[in-house]
């Protein structure tokens, strides 16, 4: 690793630093390329990958997290594994939550948890959970739960979902095979 801190809690602060390791890893109005800790806290900071037990995101962004435990307000995420979330005001692309999953006024393209999401006016394209609850109207295009409490806006439940991918898987079937079948015959001509 390059930069590889003698310190075992490390504090990042202006600088840009590639990589960083340590015990507890502080890092604020900063970037940093990779973090490998017990626990990090980034404020107004974003890195490409962060792994740690405890992760804590406030008013920063990351690409890619690996966490048994995370917090973000404010913040925004490309991939989160976790075995835990709470988002608050947060954006994420695509989250996997082996348990519990806290969303308020956040959304995530795509969200996946083995255990219960609890729902304040938040939203996800694609949910896929044990169970939903919320307070408040939610929303989500395919929603895919075994049991759900309040309401949640959905266009597509578990019955519409799996139609809607029958059909769509159908009409891309005929688009590659009409495609194919015109290159073959386009390519006869020449």
């Amino acid at each position: 690793m390059e930069n590889e801190p003698t310190n075992p809690s490390p504090s990042v602060g202006a600088e840009n630093e590639k990589d960083v390791t340590g015990e507890t890893v502080n890092v604020q109005q900063s970037a940093v390329h990779d973090i490998k800790a017990t626990s990090v806290t980034l404020r107004q900071a974003g890195t490409q990958s962060v792994t740690a037990d405890r992760l804590v995101v406030r008013q920063g962004g990351m690409m890619r997290a690996k966490t048994e435990n995370l917090e973000m307000i404010q913040a925004g995420a490309g991939m989160i594994q976790a075995g835990s979330a709470q988002m608050t005001a947060s954006n994420a692309g695509a989250i996997v939550v082996n348990g519990n999953v806290s969303m308020d006024q956040s959304a995530a393209r795509v969200l996946v948890a083995k255990g219960e999401v609890n729902f304040e006016q938040s939203g996800a394209v694609f949910l896929v959970a044990n169970q939903v609850k919320t307070d408040s109207t939610t929303g989500t295009v395919f929603l895919i739960a075994r049991k759900v409490d309040g309401n949640v806006n959905t266009a597509f439940g578990p019955r519409e979902s799996v139609l809607f991918g029958a059909v769509a898987g159908l009409v891309a079937g005929v688009v590659m095979l009409l495609g194919g079948l015109f290159r073959h015959r386009t390519g006869r001509k020449k």
